[in-house]
């Protein structure tokens, strides 16, 4: 039986990767009491599926001196009325599942070893009622990835009616059959149970955690990584809290690692949603960095890209705004580059108020002589201001900017003063015109929240605080069907089931 609880927990957490150290968080995700609540309801249904799929070894035994076997056992009409998760402030989980009932049937087969040796061989059904299943969780982390051990696994059946039939000298002696296989069968189930659920959590499940994507890519040159780190897992009475790095790493350059440190953000903000992921400003800063670096921010600004603008692309036009250009340089096309300026990446910041991002650009000139050759010939300093919002849309955090401001300096000149007033409709084109637009085009594409596979947010709202926002959202879980269809498919055939009946009539 997998630990479908377990699984629906590990499910709503954020997605970690391998890189180790020791850095403040950058993003944290919290899971409420009515997010455990939702995941124990859908895994009661799953787990219900699991029990009916069950599938318990034949049985040998003896007792005094009769020898027995029972084959064929096959679990039936189980009903799981209610489940409970205890969160516990020393990082555990106590699951419960109460007042659990089913049926069990199988075939038997029994004899005396004292002569003459009698023996009987039949069938017999059963219902097992009041019964509970506990298990205790331990959640840790290690190679930045979590862990869960279950130290205690128990089953226990409070009720086992018995119905025996079949023939053979044995079959008269029906109360001392129903007797003998009572305790053993009921052994047998609580064995398996608890057995198989503590199999699912320690081998199974961790198994599966260590498949888990390492980092989320952005792009084909960075990746989203979400290692987690101290506190790792926080459980409380409230709330169940995923601390992850969130920081975007470069592909081609792993140790080129962003200088920021992560601001202070919430653990939880209210217990009315499912799942809170809170993201700091260093996880933008981290990819405004990374892509900088890359040169991913960086854009030719040509007639052709302007060419519904009043920008001027012939030093003849720039004589109020440049006269030494012109005059030095009669005639020429010129050309403009725009990005970054060196060490000074865009900057976000979170705030009750809203979402502002300062870019910090220069606008390299140059003309181009005769030969095709490039000559500088001044920098315009843009200090660019954008409003940014933010939206969650099948399954990504998406991301909208739009213009507040600019500000504009010479930077350098090799050709006399610049006049920078002449110049503010056509580099107010650009910022809204060329720059935004490029920029909405990447933000645009989402970073995929890295839940797991099934989970889909819902109502979802997004917070503004200081330092960070937050994505507060209920959840539902699509793949029931197909997690009982897998269930299923697991299930021991009916045929063989019967198959092993037929051996023991035939002894």
């Amino acid at each position: 039986m997998k630990c479908s609880l377990v699984v629906l927990v590990l499910a709503l957490f954020i997605g970690v990767s391998t890189v180790s150290g020791d850095y403040p968080a950058g993003m944290v995700t919290t899971i409420t009491q009515a997010g455990i609540t939702y995941a124990t309801n859908v895994a009661t249904k799953i787990a219900t599926v699991a029990l009916n799929n069950l599938t318990i070894p034949d049985q040998w035994g003896k007792e005094d001196t009769l020898r027995y076997i029972i084959a064929g056992i096959k679990l039936s009409n189980v009903a799981i009325p209610s489940a409970t998760v205890t969160l516990q402030n020393n990082n555990q989980l106590f699951v419960q599942f109460l007042n659990v009932a089913g049926e069990i049937s199988a075939a038997w087969w029994a004899r005396e070893e004292i002569w003459p040796n009698p023996k009987g061989v039949g069938t017999f059904q059963a219902v097992w009622i009041g019964v509970t299943i506990n298990a205790l969780l331990d959640f840790s982390a290690a190679g930045g990835k979590p862990t869960v051990t279950t130290p205690y696994t128990l089953c226990h059946i409070a009720n086992f009616d018995i119905h025996i039939d079949g023939h053979g000298p044995l079959e008269q002696m029906a109360s001392l059959l129903k007797t003998l296989f009572a305790r053993p069968i009921k052994a047998l189930i609580e064995k398996e149970i608890t057995t198989q659920m503590a199999t699912a959590i320690n081998q199974d499940l961790n198994s599966y955690i260590q498949t888990l994507p390492t980092d989320i890519p952005v792009g084909h040159t960075a990746t989203f990584n979400a290692t987690l780190v101290p506190p790792n897992i926080n459980i409380n009475s409230n709330a169940l809290s995923i601390n992850v790095r969130g920081m975007f790493a470069d592909t081609t350059n792993p140790a080129d690692i962003p200088p920021y440190t992560p601001t202070t953000i919430p653990q939880i903000l209210s217990n009315n949603e499912m799942i809170q992921i809170f993201i700091g400003s260093w996880v933008p800063d981290s990819a405004s960095w990374i892509f900088t670096r890359q040169g991913k921010l960086n854009i030719s600004v040509t007639e052709a890209l302007m060419k519904s603008s009043p920008f001027p692309f012939n030093t003849n036009n720039w004589k109020s705004i440049a006269p030494g250009l012109a005059s030095k340089y009669p005639n020429l096309a010129i050309v403009a580059s725009l990005g970054p300026l060196p060490g000074k990446p865009p900057a976000t910041f979170f705030a009750t108020t809203g979402i502002t991002t300062y870019f910090y650009l220069g606008l390299d000139f140059a003309v181009v002589e005769a030969s095709g050759a490039h000559i500088p010939v001044f920098s315009i300093g843009m200090n660019f201001t954008t409003k940014g919002e933010i939206t969650v849309q099948n399954g990504k955090v998406v991301s909208s900017l739009s213009f507040l401001g600019i500000s504009i300096t010479v930077l350098n000149t090799f050709v006399g003063p610049i006049d920078t007033n002449g110049l503010n409709s056509e580099l107010n084109y650009v910022a809204q015109q060329v720059l935004l637009p490029y920029i909405n085009a990447f933000t645009q594409q989402g970073l995929q929240i890295p839940i797991f596979y099934g989970i889909e947010l819902v109502n979802t709202q997004i917070v503004y605080g200081n330092g960070y926002i937050g994505i507060l959202s209920n959840v539902q879980y699509g793949l029931l069907d197909a997690a009982y269809t897998q269930m299923n498919a697991r299930k021991e055939p009916a045929e063989v089931v019967e198959e092993r009946r037929a051996r023991l009539f035939a002894l």
